[in-house]
């Protein structure tokens, strides 16, 4: 392709690089309209291409460039000073400065995003009062707000297992609560995150009174289980004539249709061992949107050691998949018998011991399911400070 023009030199990378460009003539058409948005980014506002033809299988562009328009100023118009400063938008940022229509489009986006959430999903922004003289343009910014929206119900289709209070509060979109875009953009990712429930089919939203009305179709997801196991055996050499082993699992999501779980894992299979863990998670705590989150763990070694680690925890969901945890954990040692050290010399591998931390834990996840992801990204970033003190043993 050659591109031609009488009114500016072509050697502007970005020209000379559609002036290089080969291909068909639909790929060459796309070359083009990317020349023109470009050319009106950086402010020849009227540039244009005056003809296309072939010769010799060379496509040939007359382009029109026209002149490069220079701000004399940007007045904010009637634009709301909370929202001014909340986008960055600066009047001498558009004082004899040249005219991109890049950074207005931005500068625009960036109003309607803010207004879309905080309450005015119906505004609309445009340039006023536009002046024109030579090369030199100015105007001014006029915003109109559109009514104030409050979210004021939340719909359930398909699905009576859960609380609608509990959703209204998980996604953020309690009754009366100003309306917000990304809230609803984000409802998606967060019902992906719920184990017990999958969305049908996508969100969508009624207005009316300057109030919305969100509407989910979901479906129940069977993911309760109770699984458990007892042996009982011969007990040689102890007093008790039998040993009973066994497992349980027991996993509880959704508890009371409010979105709370409880796990419980035991263990025993040898002599003298067992394992207990146990898990609680009770979401927006004192109807906050903090999520409560405790969990237990036991472990006895025969009659080497036992060990008990209690954790609490308060969460935050920001968005869909990003979750920071404040914790605290205690953990515990204890010695079993310690007729098995007597007459050593040195110290037993295990001992008393306490262990108090504080700390943070980051989680992301990002999974095209749930309960069986195929693909996605899970990661977790886990920090603590604390101390540990060793206790003499009273035996």
């Amino acid at each position: 392709m050659e591109i031609h023009s009488d009114e500016a030199p072509l050697e502007l990378n970005w020209i000379e690089k559609a002036n290089n460009a080969s291909g068909d003539s639909a790929s060459l058409e796309l070359v083009l309209v990317k020349l023109i948005n470009r050319l009106h980014a950086e402010g020849y506002l009227l540039a244009s291409i005056d003809s296309t033809r072939s010769d010799n299988n060379i496509m040939k562009v007359k382009l029109s460039i026209g002149k490069r328009f220079e701000w004399v100023n940007l007045d904010q118009g009637n634009l709301p000073e909370n929202i001014l400063n909340k986008v960055g938008y600066a009047e001498k940022n558009y004082n004899q400065k040249f005219v991109k229509s890049d950074k207005l489009k931005k500068l625009f986006h960036s109003i309607i995003e803010y207004s879309e959430n905080h309450g005015h999903p119906f505004a609309s922004i445009r340039l006023d009062s536009i002046k024109l003289s030579g090369a030199s343009l100015s105007g001014s910014i006029h915003y109109e707000a559109g009514p104030l929206i409050r979210f004021e119900s939340l719909k359930i289709i398909g699905s009576n297992s859960v609380k609608k209070s509990f959703l209204e509060k998980y996604l953020g979109v309690q009754p009366g609560f100003i309306y917000e875009e990304k809230k609803l953009k984000s409802i998606p990712g967060k019902l992906n995150s719920l184990i017990f429930i999958t969305l049908k089919n996508q969100v969508y939203q009624t207005f009316q009174n300057d109030e919305s009305s969100i509407y989910l179709e979901i479906e129940d997801r069977p993911v309760n289980k109770v699984d458990g196991i007892i042996g009982i055996l011969p007990n040689e050499g102890s007093d008790k004539k039998v040993l009973v082993t066994g497992q349980f699992d027991l996993s509880l999501n959704n508890l009371f249709n409010s979105g709370k779980r409880l796990n419980i894992d035991w263990q025993k299979v040898r002599k003298e061992s067992q394992f207990l863990n146990m898990d609680y998670l009770h979401p927006n705590l004192l109807n906050t949107n903090l999520n409560f989150n405790t969990s237990l763990n036991l472990l006895k070694e025969d009659t080497s050691f036992f060990n008990i680690t209690a954790k609490f925890g308060l969460s935050y969901l920001f968005g869909s998949g990003f979750e920071v945890q404040l914790f605290s954990k205690i953990k515990s040692g204890r010695l079993g018998s310690t007729k098995q050290f007597s007459g050593q010399n040195a110290l037993p591998p295990f001992s008393d011991f306490d262990i108090n931390s504080f700390g943070v834990r980051v989680d992301y996840r990002k999974l095209d399911h749930p309960v069986s992801p195929r693909k996605g990204l899970t990661y977790f970033i886990d920090f603590s400070v604390g101390s540990k003190k060793i206790k003499p043993n009273t035996d």
